[in-house]
């Protein structure tokens, strides 16, 4: 409470982040942040489905950089994690990330969400409790982690949501708001 957030919102060509410019549009969405007056170091970097890919890629390159990361339709990647000799997973990155899957989700599936679940919240080595927890949104689809319009491959695969956009936004900002406060500023 009582925080001011700064946004920066790189600029994609045909809004379709791409690994070989990530670097470039990030670099400038910061750079235009620090332009505009914002002064701290508390960066948390967010990405929605591939975007949620792409930023993982990023902040794993510039874990110096990052506090914490969202993924919200994503997942942090298979190759982010190896199981140890004793059988617990461990999460071969140094962003702590927070996932946030929907139920309802047609694209990234509830069944690839629970996996992240098992790794991250059952299975996680002791030393990394609490980094990479990962949530299920009851009754929210894939398109219901954006605005507008949603490209014809969502239209098309994603499932009918059970809650209204406005619903799916404010659970979605709720478990944002919750893990930056214990990340970022060490909140319970």
């Amino acid at each position: 409470m009582g925080q001011k957030i700064w946004i920066g919102l790189p600029d994609f060509i045909f809004d379709a982040p791409n690994p070989i410019l990530i670097d470039h549009y990030v670099d400038e969405a910061i750079k235009e942040l620090i332009k505009e007056g914002f002064t701290g170091n508390n960066y948390v970097m967010a990405g929605h489905s591939l975007g949620g890919v792409m930023a993982q890629q990023y902040a794993n390159k510039h874990t110096d950089k990052f506090k914490a990361q969202i993924l919200m339709g994503s997942v942090l990647t298979r190759d982010n994690r190896s199981i140890n000799k004793d059988g617990t997973s461990q999460y071969n990155y140094k962003v702590p990330t927070l996932t946030i899957g929907g139920t309802k989700d047609g694209l990234m599936r509830i069944s690839r969400v629970a996996e992240s679940f098992w790794h991250s919240h059952i299975n996680i080595n002791k030393s990394q409790a609490a980094l990479f927890p990962v949530m299920a949104l009851e009754g929210v689809s894939h398109a219901q982690f954006m605005t507008g319009v949603p490209p014809s491959a969502v239209k098309d695969r994603d499932l009918k949501p059970d809650v209204t956009e406005t619903q799916a936004h404010f659970l979605t900002a709720q478990a944002m708001t919750q893990f930056i406060d214990q990340i970022v500023f060490g909140k319970k």
